[in-house]
C-alpha cells in the first residue's frame, strides 16, 4: 500500500509542477514517506523541481541558478536527458531576457527613434524562442506608441480647426483627421471624431 500511496503523491506533485506551482509540488514531494523502490524517482523529481522553480522566477539570475542546479543531475539518473533539454532551453531564455531588457531600456526613453530601436532589438528574438510571445506583445505595444506620437498632431490640429464649427472648418477638420490610416493606433478615435463632425455638417 505504501508504494501505491507514494506514487499517488508523486503524481499529484507532478500535476502541480505542470501547473507551474513549484512550491506546492515540492512540498508534496517532500512529504512522501521513505520508500526504497520510489526514492530515486522522488529525489530526481525534487532535484529537477528545484531547478524549475529557480527558472520560473524569470530573471537572468534565476535562470543561471536553474542551469547550475540542473547541471548537478548525474548522467546515470532517469531525468538526466530532460535536465539537459531544460538547460538548453534556459540558455536560450537567458539570451531572450537579456535582449528584452535591452529593448525595454531603449523603449523607456519614449521617443520615436528609441521605440523604433526597441522594436528592432526585440525583433531579433527568434519566433520559436522561449520569450518570443512576450517580445511580440512588447513590439505591438511600442508600435502603437510610435503611431500615437506620429498621428496625434493630425488629430489635435483637426480638433482645433473644428472649434470654429462652420461647414468649411468641419470639412477641413475631417480632411485632417482622415490622414490617419486604418490599422493605426489612433484610427478608431479619428473615425469617431469624423462621425461627430459629419453629423454637425448635416445638421
Amino acid at each position: 500500500l505504501i508504494p501505491e500511496f507514494g506514487r499517488k503523491m508523486l503524481k499529484l506533485a507532478q500535476s502541480r509542477m505542470n501547473q507551474r506551482d513549484a512550491d506546492t509540488a515540492l512540498e508534496i514531494a517532500g512529504k512522501i514517506p521513505s520508500i526504497p523502490e520510489l526514492q530515486t524517482e522522488i529525489d530526481d523529481f525534487i532535484a529537477l523541481g528545484e531547478a524549475q522553480r529557480s527558472a520560473w522566477i524569470g530573471t537572468v539570475a534565476g535562470l543561471e541558478n536553474a542551469i547550475s542546479q540542473a547541471q548537478q543531475i548525474d548522467a546515470s539518473r532517469q531525468v538526466y536527458v530532460k535536465a539537459q533539454e531544460l538547460i538548453a532551453y534556459w540558455q536560450l531564455e537567458i539570451e531572450d531576457v537579456t535582449q528584452l531588457e535591452k529593448a525595454r531600456t531603449l523603449a523607456s526613453q519614449g521617443t520615436v527613434n528609441d521605440l523604433t530601436s526597441a522594436i528592432s532589438e526585440a525583433r531579433q528574438i527568434p519566433e520559436n524562442n522561449p520569450r518570443a510571445k512576450e517580445a511580440r506583445l512588447e513590439m505591438r505595444r511600442w508600435r502603437s506608441q510610435v503611431e500615437t506620437i506620429e498621428d496625434r498632431p493630425y488629430l489635435e490640429r483637426a480638433e482645433e480647426i473644428a472649434l470654429l464649427e462652420d461647414i468649411k472648418s468641419l470639412e477641413q477638420a475631417i480632411s485632417e483627421a482622415s490622414q490617419i490610416s486604418p490599422g493605426r493606433a489612433l484610427y478608431p478615435e479619428a473615425r469617431k471624431q469624423i462621425r461627430i463632425w459629419r453629423d454637425k455638417i448635416q445638421r
